[in-house]
């Protein structure tokens, strides 16, 4: 098997290498990583049958399609072994190049982009609390729903699904209205990048104003996007835009220290709220303090 994942939803292509991992025997010596062109190398290792197993599975990262034009994976692809499963991922892929048009042809090509449909969307969120063991009532479904705006948001992510989700999660598995209000940010109304935007150019005073206006309920779920927007930042730093899936983001000029220590005072602050050290409606006010600091020390 050859299959060439790629597309705007991380979540979604880590699956697809978490099956591929899963269903590899005895991984130490069955399972292999490579980054980069398709060389004799890499030809060799998938050409190598399995030790005491009936698959051996190999995960390729490459930038593009042109990073499989070699002699060595035309070759393969004329006669894959059977007993190799090989998994190749892709952080760009042009739909306008020839080398598309073959491997679409030849069907290896499978795109992760944002799923089209509810019950997509709801066959993800329930797959991940069985895999926790959780439950959620019909109402705070709704609302996890209507929160996430998942459809008309393009910023948002299964991956930003899940984790909301897993936050959730952290406080009981049994979800209810109540939970999903106080941990679940709403992708609706929150404008995070105006938020964002006040920090990197320490306006302290209509911050805080901003702040006042937030609902104490909504002081994780603002937190939370406030981290996301940091992630975003330290990634673009190392990952291409397709993989990171955005380029919106306040924070592009941090340096990687200054990035790291924002998203520990954030993070910080959350488990602060959650374990009862701040107050829901301190922890915004808290955080954004510690954050316009940070963002002096760059000025």
């Amino acid at each position: 098997m050859i299959q060439i994942v790629y597309g705007t939803e991380p979540y979604g292509i880590d699956l697809k290498r978490r099956k591929l991992i899963d269903s590899i025997s005895s991984p130490a010596v069955n399972l292999s990583s490579f980054v980069g062109v398709f060389n004799v190398d890499i030809l060799n290792v998938c050409n190598t049958y399995p030790f005491l197993a009936d698959k051996r599975g190999v995960v390729l990262e490459i930038d593009g399609l042109k990073d499989l034009d070699t002699a060595e994976f035309k070759r393969y692809m004329k006669k894959p072994p059977a007993t190799t499963d090989l998994l190749i991922i892709a952080k760009k892929v042009d739909q306008r190049t020839k080398l598309y048009k073959t491997f679409d042809e030849a069907g290896l090509l499978v795109p992760c982009n944002k799923l089209k449909t509810m019950p997509e969307l709801q066959k993800v969120i329930f797959s991940e609390l069985r895999r926790q063991g959780a439950t959620i009532k019909e109402d705070a479904y709704g609302l996890f729903v209507k929160k996430m705006n998942y459809f008309d948001n393009d910023d948002v992510t299964l991956l930003d699904v899940v984790s909301c989700l897993n936050s959730c999660i952290s406080i009981s598995n049994e979800l209810t209205v109540d939970i999903i209000e106080k941990c679940c940010p709403s992708y609706e109304e929150a404008n995070i990048f105006a938020l964002a935007s006040l920090i990197k150019e320490n306006k302290a005073d209509a911050l805080y104003e901003q702040i006042s206006l937030i609902s104490e309920k909504d002081a994780i779920g603002i937190l939370s996007l406030l981290l996301k927007d940091f992630r975003v930042a330290y990634k673009l730093k190392y990952f291409s835009d397709n993989e990171v899936g955005t380029k919106k983001t306040a924070f592009s000029s941090y340096d990687k220290a200054a990035l790291n220590k924002a998203m520990l005072v954030i993070t910080s602050t959350i488990a602060g709220v959650k374990n009862g050290c701040y107050s829901s409606d301190n922890a915004l006010r808290i955080a954004c303090s510690q954050l316009l600091t940070i963002n002096k020390e760059c000025a």
